[in-house]
């Protein structure tokens, strides 16, 4: 053991004093060990000595030796060693210093031995920074290689062999590690090339610049660095191993690897300190001390030469230092003391592994490696390192070497700390280039220009070729041009283009270039690099035009007709001719002019260049009317190009004439040759006068224009004449309002395009005549009390309304009438007076004597009025009676019958309390009381009497006692007893009730002495006549009872409104409209058994057009009640006789205009055997329409009629409907009387509307105006064909349309008079008591005599279908009407006419000629069966197509089907003419369906279905339909405010017409097939800006689903891929789930429908109480025609029977179509019995041939012994037959002449081939019973000897041949019973005409008929087509309507003919 000098000394110190007696001062040490790092804090502590005296003295202590520099210093007292200065562990890696302790006289020293522990505070450098290195482009070989070594260095001692290398740059950023081109060794720094580099763009670079990044810090130690690091000591040392004390054994330092890849997991164990110390990783076991990370050993792989290079990528270089200092700087030491992070006074691991500067340090780093490995609980390294240290400061020994270093190697561990220096240089990398790439052109085709014509060596192109070789290595990258491919000169053969090699400079080689002969050349110019790399490109060399071609004109003449200038104005210059010249040259410009006077009209036209056509036109006046105009026009015009010369340069000019011929139009109305006249007639003048002749002229057409007239105002009473006459059509009346002076306005309109009008006023001045009578001045009512002395009443005076100055005046005579009764004689008296009333006469009315008001409450006076002319009148004056109480009351009783209306909410009136008291105005006298308490259903007015039923008063009889007290007869408690008999009035009595209106009487009078009981009186009289009229087993009940009201009165009498029902079962009332009917129709035996005269209730016409589509959102009323079904809402009516009283609601009539539909059946019946489910919908049986299940059309036979509800009473009034027929003349709707009923002559004739055919036009007759009206279309529909009908009644006048106006439209006008006509009229009156008669009369025919009519209707009934009939819109079913006979539901002729049906959702359209059949929207494909696929038009897209399809003239329909969340506009449906000058727009405006039809210049049309938005997101089907500016929109069923019609011809007057079409152009637009239908999308712009009304911008951000589109009837494909489809369609349509965030609360549950969340029960369920229960919906009897309902949970189940299908049992079966194989079975059992019947054949034949041979040999044994005995030929004879039978097996059936002539033949040939005698035929034939047909072609024996084919038509003949089998003299059996009536079955299948065996084939009529053995059989003729059988109740003549046709089933028909 070797000591330093100062431990000598100091051991000889503590000698030399114990050897004195013992050290007085003694240090607990002999030596203290420390360690510091160098970034120590100033004043850090070091450690503490302790030194203890012997005899208790303080010691204190001092530094006397090794503080070099003053680094540290120690307390005196404490002996704490603190840090004086700053360390450096680069400058001194340790201090040892000499501690001096001294005390009471003693002292002693120590050593302390202070080691600087190394920190990373110096960055790294590189030794050798910007390195540069050179490769070879595209050099592969040798790689992987080390191109260049980056080296750096680290004064830190760790970081000498622990910098970690890292790059970046070109070659690495954005390659994965597999593809970069560079790695680096992250250990030695070398960079390494993995793949040859590319010099040339685009991908290589001629420069790469990597960069390499050094970092220090990361204490990285793998097996070279450590090899390196020992090696490097032992060259410093001369040792290679660590001694550690003296006894111990040399041991070589183990090798550990720490990983440098900060990035991913290393071999071995990462040792991490936690709070609870240090924990281990995962453990991976090492080979040989060896260990590598993946990309170490892949690279090993690659790099054999150097097997310990460890190459790191990029994804290996990068170090989180944040990482790592979490990882090594934030831990807790073991014994659960706070960790403290480095720098904060506890080393840190790395600064502890940092202290190993020496061999000793570091094995003892390395020996708390190997005790780390041994498991868990092992002390930390500081720990550690304190023991050894201990150990080396003198302390008691460790364990041993081996057992410390026995874990060695086994693992990885890594080191750091928290401070990270990095440096970072660039390698350039330069390549060097190689000559790899051609040249190349940037273009491959390049355009050049030259001039034509021009001279040689022009430049025509420059061309340049891109080399991207560098151009500074040699000749690489130099470019050399040359032309590969040139043109040549046709003429001479020379080049025509020469190219300089250099510049690429393309010139011309030769002159003259004509661009009108070549107009572009194309030539290849090739590009050569210095290393004879070639690339080429195309030259297209354009000839640019120069002016040396003269114009010409297309024509030399020109001529044109044009239409002559509207009116007088300017001309519109439009462009009348356009004139186009031809010109070889290209870039001129052209310039038109019309020549100076160069002919006739030269003047009135212009001429302007418009690109090169020149376009005439108008510039003054052209008048057609001008004669010098009408000769026409002619003119020269001129062109030129602007050559150099201009118009002068006659080479560039040419010249044409022009003839211009003018067109008249109607641009002049007529003119009247007196525009006002005045004229004076007398009143009294006789209808037909003619009053003045007003002609009319119109200048167009040569003044052969027509002129229609019409006369306007002059109170209705003229009429006009087609020459201009002007008489008087009715009579006049001066004193009418504004009767003196009237005004006429003679309306003179042309017949041209557009009508024009001229107007002429005459003005009428009546004359008076002593015409009207005078009549009482007010007042005419008189009071005078009763039993008074006579008395004077009044004084009445009377006036005139006729011109009193010509004696039509005064004075007045007045005197009491002699019709005036006895009594009232008697009782008053008149007394005249001349003078009263300023001499124009009156009289004094006065009473004789006392009147008796008990003996007659009033008086009627009948006083006789004279004028001076002695025309008199006579009126009636009222003298009242007033009562006086002079009669004192007796008790009495009464009866009270309360008809109580069901849920009144109101209380009842029930009259006044009954006592016997003759007086009747001693109200006040009298006082009511009860006797006993009051009753809590009824309340008395004590003052008045009158009595009043509670609201919850019930159903049956009240008794109530009441008194009444009479004061001034002192009258006490008089008994007056009440009994309320009380009925409750179900809803459909009130909703069946009819009104029956009697006259003259009072509704007192009328039910007076009647009771329901017992009857009597005049109201029982008239139950008695409606229950005969009704039926005798009808109950009629009485409803309401009340007096006509003021309003409808038309004379003094009274009348009375008796409503009644009719209850036909317990359950069912009789229609409303029946019982009108039948009481309408009945009147005369009414009227005979009431004694009373039954009214008709007239209504004049209300004006609503400027409320056409007003909203009711609670709902209309029924259409079909006469009462209103509101009950609660009806007020009651006493009726009241004093003993009785009859109290029922006041009911009024259902006027109901424009009747909107309920959305659901709780409160509309469901019609046709519908039933209602839940009261929310109907469940329709097949064959209805709508939510009501309505039938919509009906057949009628010629005998059958149906009534419907009345016509409304409100104007405008639309009618329409669709008609289909055969018959010219017919009878198809009527509305008038039924029965004839007195009328007075001066009566306005009974109104009436009838629309009849006529010579098969529709005409439409209307009565009870000012003036019949009778209008005609000029349109013959009784052609089997379906036509609509419109009628269209207004206040103005009334117009009649045929089929829209869409149908014979010609394209030059509009003159709509084919297929519309309308008139004028004023005061008209409708009739709406009447019921709407359809098909016909049910009864006699009305007369016009009776009725006041100009014409009756015919009273031919209607042989045809009616279909679609509607009141204002509203649609009326047909299939259950109010009363009808005969007839049948829907149309069956034309059902008939779709053999097979049409499916379930499938219908029969398109008359009878062209019959086919259209599926219900949503279905498609045969039979209707498939639904249709939707689709979803997403936001801001569209979807264009152009549709295989041809519109009709001006026709166009559309329909789709949609579905959307959102009030919106958004356009579904768009169809662009093809010059997109006009569009059909189906589109949604807020929501809201509309259609329009408009165009550039103009504002079209439009409808919509204004009700509701179409927003709830379920399907909805829009249908729109245009005709000839007319437009019809229909959503789902198109009932009531579901349909909408916007038609132009329509307008009821002929003004209203004309100011409709002022607006449109004169064209209608005409869709083609080669329009565009588009859905979704926009308008252009230019059609949009002259709509009337504004279009709304469609939402971006609205969605719709589609379905089901069809234009015309095609269907459009809905396929994502068409073409011009911007995004398109999205296939299906979804929406997405809305229960998503939704919760409901239990039970009920979120169902999302189609993006709306709603909470409930789910379908089929509802909540009871607090579950959700199963509602049992068969209590609805949803399944019809008697199928039976199971309930199921939830919903329901129908089992039908077997004549009906369908969900709800509601489609009768159609013939189903049979299965597939159906038909192939049918032909195998046909086979098979075939195949029975050839083997019997086959067995007869055999026994035949048996029975023949042997008769033979007889025969030939009979002629041996009688004959030549020749035995061969006998034998030979016997086959003969055999013979004979195959050869006419081969031939068809003939008769029996025929065969038996063959069967001599055949004997013949026989016996010539046999050359042998013959038997005797005929008498073999009578032997052996020879059958006399052959079998038919397709019996199987003529397959087995002929192999010919068979026809289907022959198995007819076949088996007739079979069945006529037969000898002479028997019969054979049949073979097969029945056959043929087997085949005539499956003949008749509807597969027969699709199957080839059963199909005939046609006669073949090249066939000779005496062809003999070859002859085919004669082929069936065909039979006529059948003729489906006449329905029992049609009359339909369908061989009127149907062409001759095929028969749908010809194999049938050839049967049958074969057969």
């Amino acid at each position: 053991m070797s000591l330093t000098p100062a431990e000598n000394a100091s051991i000889l110190a503590t000698r030399l004093v114990s050897e004195s007696g013992g050290p007085l001062v003694e240090f607990s040490k002999p030596r203290y060990c420390a360690v510091l790092s160098e970034d120590s804090q100033l004043a850090s502590t070091v450690l503490a000595v302790s030194a203890t005296h012997s005899r208790g003295a303080e010691v204190r202590y001092s530094i006397t030796g090794g503080n070099r520099d003053g680094l540290f210093t120690i307390d005196q007292h404490s002996g704490i060693i603190t840090l004086a200065a700053a360390l450096d562990h680069e400058t001194h890696t340790s201090h040892e210093l000499v501690v001096w302790g001294e005390g009471g006289g003693g002292g002693a020293t120590t050593l302390v031995q202070v080691r600087v522990a190394d920190v990373n505070d110096n960055p790294p450098y590189f030794l050798h920074p910007r390195p540069e290195v050179t490769v070879v482009e595209e050099d592969h070989r040798h790689l992987p290689t080390t191109i260049a070594t980056v080296v750096a260095e680290d004064r830190d001692f760790m970081d000498h062999h622990g910098l970690l290398y890292t790059v970046r740059g070109d070659g690495v950023d954005g390659y994965a590690p597999g593809d970069a081109f560079f790695t680096i060794n992250s250990l030695t720094g070398e960079l390494i090339q993995l793949r040859a580099l590319d010099r040339d763009p685009l991908q290589g670079k001629a420069v790469w610049k990597v960069r390499v990044q050094v970092r220090d810090g990361q204490a990285l130690w793998s097996r070279q660095a450590m090899q390196r690091y020992l090696a490097n000591k032992a060259k410093a040392t001369n040792a290679t191993t660590i001694h550690h004390n003296a006894g111990r054994q040399r041991r070589t330092v183990r090798e550990f690897v720490f990983s440098a890849n900060s990035g991913r997991k290393s071999n071995g164990v990462y040792g991490i300190r936690k709070r609870c110390g240090w924990t281990k990783r995962k453990h991976v076991s090492l080979t040989k001390n060896e260990t590598y990370t993946e990309s170490e050993r892949q690279h090993n792989k690659l790099t054999s030469k150097s097997p310990d290079r460890v190459l790191h990528g990029q994804a290996i270089a990068s170090v989180d230092t944040e990482a790592a200092q979490l990882e090594y700087g934030a831990e807790a030491n073991p014994r659960g003391g706070r960790g403290r992070r480095s720098g904060e006074g506890e080393r840190s691991f790395r600064e502890w592994v940092e202290d190993a500067q020496d061999e000793e340090k570091t094995k003892n780093f390395m020996r708390w490696v190997a005790a780390n490995q041994d498991g868990e609980g092992v002390k930390d390294f500081r720990e550690w390192a304190e023991d050894e240290q201990r150990d080396m400061c003198g302390g008691n020994a460790t364990e041993p070497e081996d057992e410390r270093l026995a874990g060695a190697g086994r693992g990885l561990h890594g080191l750091g700390g928290s401070l990270v220096h990095v440096a970072e240089t660039e390698v350039t990398i330069r390549v060097k280039d190689v000559n790899d790439n051609p040249p190349v052109f940037p273009n491959t085709t390049m355009f050049g220009l030259v001039q034509e014509n021009g001279p040689i060596d022009l430049s025509v192109v420059v061309v340049a070729a891109w080399d991207a070789d560098d151009d500074s290595e040699g000749s690489n990258a130099k470019v050399t041009y040359g032309i590969e491919q040139n043109a040549v000169h046709e003429g001479t053969g020379e080049a025509i283009f020469s190219i300089h090699p250099e510049t690429g400079l393309v010139r011309t080689a030769v002159c003259c270039l004509d661009r009108e002969t070549t107009t572009q050349y194309h030539i290849q110019v090739v590009a050569t690099d210095g290393g004879g790399l070639q690339g080429t490109g195309v030259v297209v060399v354009r000839l640019i035009d120069v002016n040396d071609n003269a114009p010409q004109l297309e024509q030399k003449l020109w001529e044109v007709e044009v239409d002559e200038t509207w009116g007088d104005g300017p001309p519109d210059n439009f462009t009348i001719l356009s004139i186009s010249v031809l010109d070889p040259d290209t870039s001129n410009y052209f310039y038109y002019r019309v020549v100076h006077g160069s002919g006739w009209g030269w003047q009135h036209f212009g001429v302007r260049s418009v690109g090169a056509v020149g376009h005439i036109y108008a510039c003054q006046t052209l008048d057609y009317e001008d004669e010098a105009h009408r000769r026409g026009f002619r003119f020269m015009v001129q062109v030129t190009d602007r050559g150099r010369g201009g118009w002068e340069d006659a080479r560039h000019v040419d010249s044409a004439w022009v003839v211009v011929w003018l067109r008249d139009i109607n641009d002049n109305p007529p003119q009247f040759q007196r525009r006002d006249v005045h004229i004076t007639i007398s009143e009294d003048a006789a209808p037909g006068t003619v009053l003045a002749n007003l002609p009319a002229r119109d200048p167009d057409n040569d003044g052969h224009q027509e002129v229609e007239y019409h006369v306007v105002g002059g109170w209705g009473a003229f009429t006009v004449d087609t020459t201009g006459g002007v008489s008087l059509r009715s009579a006049l009346d001066r004193e009418a309002p504004d009767g003196a002076v009237g005004v006429a306005r003679i309306l003179g309109v042309d017949r041209g395009h557009p009508p024009l009008t001229a107007t002429a006023t005459l003005t009428i001045t009546l004359t008076d005549v002593n015409d009207t009578p005078p009549h009482l001045l007010p007042p005419t009512l008189f009071h005078v009390t009763e039993d008074v002395a006579p008395t004077r009443l009044g004084v009445l005076t009377a006036t005139d309304e006729d011109v009193w100055a010509l004696g039509h005046g005064p004075p007045f005579t007045l005197s009491l009438a002699p019709t005036n009764p006895r009594h009232v004689c008697h009782r008053v008296a008149l007394d005249f007076d001349p003078h009263l009333d300023s001499g124009r006469g009156g009289a004094v009315l006065r009473t004789v004597t006392p009147v008796d008001r008990e003996e007659f409450p009033q008086l009627p006076v009948a006083v006789l009025v004279t004028d001076a002319g002695g025309v008199s009148a006579t009126h009636i004056v009222t003298v009242v009676i007033d009562d006086v109480n002079d009669n004192p009351m007796k008790p009495g009783t009464k009866t009270v019958y309360l008809w109580k209306p069901m849920g009144g909410a109101a209380e009842a009136p029930l009259g006044r309390v009954f006592v016997e008291d003759p007086d009747d105005w001693d109200l006040n006298d009298k006082t009511f009381s009860w006797i006993g308490s009051p009753h809590p259903l009824f309340s008395l007015n004590t003052h008045t009497g009158d009595l009043l039923a509670s609201s919850q008063v019930r159903e049956g009889r009240y008794e109530l006692r009441l008194a009444v007290s009479d004061e001034l007869w002192s009258q006490k408690d008089v008994g007056a007893n009440v009994t309320v008999v009380v009925r409750v009035l179900p809803p459909d009595a009130l909703a069946h009730a009819a009104p029956l209106t009697l006259t003259p009487t009072t509704p007192e009078a009328l039910t007076r002495g009647w009771t329901p009981q017992h009857g009597g009186g005049g109201l029982s009289r008239v139950l008695e006549g409606v229950q005969q009229v009704a039926g005798v087993e009808e109950v009629v009940e009485i409803v309401s009872v009340e007096g006509r009201p003021a309003h409808h009165s038309q004379d003094a009498a009274p009348a009375v409104v008796v409503w009644l029902c009719v209850r036909e079962t317990s359950a069912r009332y009789m229609d409303p409209i029946k019982l009108q009917g039948l009481l309408l129709l009945h009147a005369k035996q009414l009227q005979a058994s009431t004694n009373l005269t039954v009214v008709l209730e007239t209504t004049t016409a209300v004006d609503t057009s400027d409320n056409q589509h007003p909203r009711h959102p609670e709902g209309p009323l029924d259409p079909s009640s006469a009462a209103s079904r509101a009950s609660t809402s009806l007020s009651l009516q006493v009726v009241d006789t004093n003993s009785t009283a009859l109290v029922t609601p006041r009911l009024t009539r259902a006027h109901s205009c424009l009747v909107r539909h309920h959305h659901t059946c709780a409160n509309t019946p469901c019609l046709n055997g519908g039933r209602c489910i839940h009261g929310d919908r109907c469940v329709c049986p097949g064959g209805s329409w709508g939510p009501q299940c309505k039938i919509l059309s009906r057949t009628f036979s010629g005998k059958d009629w149906a009534w419907v509800r009345p016509l409304p009473p409100c104007l405008p009034l639309t009618i329409s409907l669709r008609v289909l027929t055969s018959r010219p003349h017919a009878l198809v709707l009527y509305s008038g009387p039924l029965a004839p009923l007195p009328r007075q002559s001066h009566h306005p004739p009974t109104p009436m509307l009838a629309l009849q055919l006529r010579r098969g036009r529709p005409q439409v007759m209307v009565e009870g105006g000012a003036k019949p009206v009778v209008l005609e279309v000029p349109t013959v529909v009784s052609d089997c064909e379906w036509h609509t009908l419109h009628i269209r009644l207004s206040t103005q006048g009334m117009a009649v349309v045929v089929d829209l106006c869409g149908r014979g439209l010609q394209n030059s006008s509009l003159d709509d008079s084919h297929c519309a006509a309308r008139t004028s009229w004023r005061d008209l009156r409708l009739l709406d008591t009447w019921p709407l008669q359809v098909g016909g009369l049910a009864h006699d025919p009305p007369s016009s005599a009776d009725h006041g009519w100009k014409y009756a209707p015919t009273p031919r009934p209607l042989v045809g279908c009616i279909s679609h009939l509607r009141l204002n819109g509203q649609l009326v079913d047909l299939g259950e009407p109010a009363y009808s006979k005969g007839g049948i539901s829907g149309c069956q002729p034309q059902e008939e006419m779709c053999k097979g049906g049409c499916g379930h959702r499938g219908q029969c359209v398109g008359g009878l000629h062209q019959p086919q059949c259209v599926c219900d929207p949503g279905w498609t494909g045969p039979g209707c069966t498939t639904s249709t696929l939707p689709a979803t038009l997403v936001s801001a897209s569209y979807f264009k197509v152009v549709p295989s399809l041809t519109p009709g003239s001006h026709i166009l329909t559309a329909q789709l089907r949609f579905r959307i969340r959102d009030s919106s506009s958004i356009i579904l449906l768009s169809l662009l003419t093809r010059h997109q000058d006009a569009v059909f727009l189906l589109h949604l405006q807020a929501g809201i369906a509309c259609v329009r039809v408009f165009g550039e210049g103009w504002a079209g049309n439009s409808a919509c279905a204004e009700s509701q938005p179409l927003d709830d997101g379920e399907w909805h089907v829009v249908t729109a339909e245009y005709h000839r500016y007319s437009l019809v929109i229909a959503v789902d069923d198109g009932d009531g405010w579901r349909h909408n019609e916007s038609l132009v011809s329509l307008a009821a007057s002929e003004e209203d017409h004309l100011r409709t079409l002022v607006h449109l152009p004169s064209v209608p637009p005409l869709f083609d097939d080669s329009d565009t239908v588009m859905l979704g999308g926009e308008v252009p712009g230019y059609l949009r800006q002259n709509l009337a009304e504004p279009l709304d911008d469609p939402d971006d951000n609205v969605s719709v689903c589609v379905d089901d589109v069809r234009v015309c009837g095609h269907a459009v494909p809905l396929l994502p891929t068409t073409n011009d489809s911007r995004w398109g369609l999205e296939s299906g349509c979804s929406a997405p789930d809305a229960c998503l965030g939704t919760t409901c609360l239990p039970p009920l549950t979120c169902i999302s429908t189609w993006g709306v969340a709603t909470c409930s029960c789910g379908p089929g369920r509802q909540v009871a109480g607090h579950d959700c229960r199963d509602v049992d919906e068969c209590q609805w009897q949803p399944c019809l025609h008697g199928g039976s309902c199971h309930n199921l949970q939830p919903g329901y189940q129908c089992v039908c029977g077997p004549t009906h299908t369908g969900d709800h049992c509601q489609w009768t079966h159609i013939a189903t179509v049979p299965h597939p194989l159906t038909v192939a079975l049918v032909i195998a059992a046909v086979t098979l019995s075939i195949l029975i019947i050839v083997v019997a054949g086959v067995f007869i034949s055999v026994k035949l041939r048996h029975q023949w041979f042997t008769l033979g040999q007889r025969g030939d044994h009979k002629e041996t012994q009688e004959g030549t005995g020749q035995e061969g030929n006998t034998i030979l004879q016997g086959d003969e037959p055999h013979y004979t039978l195959i050869k006419q097996l081969r031939l068809s059936p003939t008769t029996n002449r025929q065969y038996q002539g063959k069967m001599q033949t055949s004997k013949n040939d026989s016996e010539v081939e046999g050359n042998s005698e013959a038997p005797d035929v005929a008498g073999v034939e009578g032997r052996a019973s020879w059958p006399k047909p052959l079998p038919a072609k397709d019996d199987l024996r003529a397959y087995a000897y002929e192999g010919d084919g068979s026809s289907a038509d022959s198995l007819s003949s076949a088996l007739s041949g079979v069945r006529e089998e037969t000898l002479e003299g028997e019969s054979i059996m049949h073979v097969m019973p029945g056959f043929l009536e087997v085949m005539d079955l499956l003949r008749h299948l509807p597969e027969a005409v699709r199957s080839p065996l059963l199909r005939p084939k046609p006669p073949d009529l090249k066939q000779d008929p005496g062809a003999g053995e070859t002859q085919k059989g004669p082929s069936p003729t065909p039979a006529p087509a059948p003729v489906p059988p006449e329905s029992s109740t049609t009359a339909l003549s369908r061989e009127d309507c149907r062409p001759p046709s095929p028969s749908p089933h010809p194999a049938a028909h050839n049967l049958t003919t074969g057969s």
